[in-house]
């Protein structure tokens, strides 16, 4: 501890406390016999009645230096960001990486769910074809029946023997039928069971 004392003894810190302090009782011989020789090695001046020690000449004053920061200081200082060297580097890269690999995990994302989108639409596309091809030969199926009726309402009967005239005027009947019967609230799709 000696050696503390004699650098930090005109610290500006060491000083003020000395002025602040109220004065000790002295110690016994016994205990101040031990440390004389640090007296005359430290003070290496003149002793006043304090036995605090002075510089041989007033002109000699020890350098003014600013007192360092206590520990509450230096976590403020920790806090704002100052200080902390390496570990600060270590641990800001550490951050740097983290928002890269987020920002990469991002771009997966966005591009996983954009791919989903166009899956999605490529579906819905797809129904919508098969749906209009369903129409579309739906349409196909009813033009082909009345195509099929036409031809039997308006079939020449002249040139046909007796069986072959009964089939088409029955057919005649149920087409009538049908087509009534859809006027009247019935449904009819042209089908007519053929």
């Amino acid at each position: 501890m000696l050696h503390c004392w004699v650098l930090l003894q005109h610290n500006q810190k060491w000083l003020t406390r000395k002025d602040e302090a109220p004065p000790k009782r002295q110690k016994s011989r016994n205990s101040s016999l031990q440390f004389e020789g640090f007296q005359d090695v430290v003070d290496d001046g003149i002793l006043d009645e304090d036995r605090r020690g002075s510089s041989p000449t007033a002109s000699s004053e020890a350098p003014t230096r600013t007192r360092p920061p206590g520990r509450k200081a230096e976590k403020e200082k920790l806090k704002r960001g100052a200080g902390g060297g390496a570990y600060k580097e270590v641990f800001q890269e550490m951050l740097t990486k983290r928002e890269e690999m987020e920002a990469r995990k991002e771009a997966r994302w966005i591009e996983v769910k954009a791919m989903e989108e166009r899956k999605a639409a490529f579906k819905e596309r797809k129904v919508a074809i098969e749906e209009e091809k369903l129409r579309i030969m739906g349409n196909k199926v009813v033009n082909k029946n009345l195509e099929r009726e036409q031809k039997i309402m308006f079939m020449d009967t002249s040139c046909l023997d007796d069986q072959q005239k009964a089939y088409v005027s029955t057919m005649r009947a149920r087409i009538l039928a049908a087509e009534m019967g859809g006027f009247e609230g019935g449904t009819s799709n042209g089908s007519n069971g053929l």
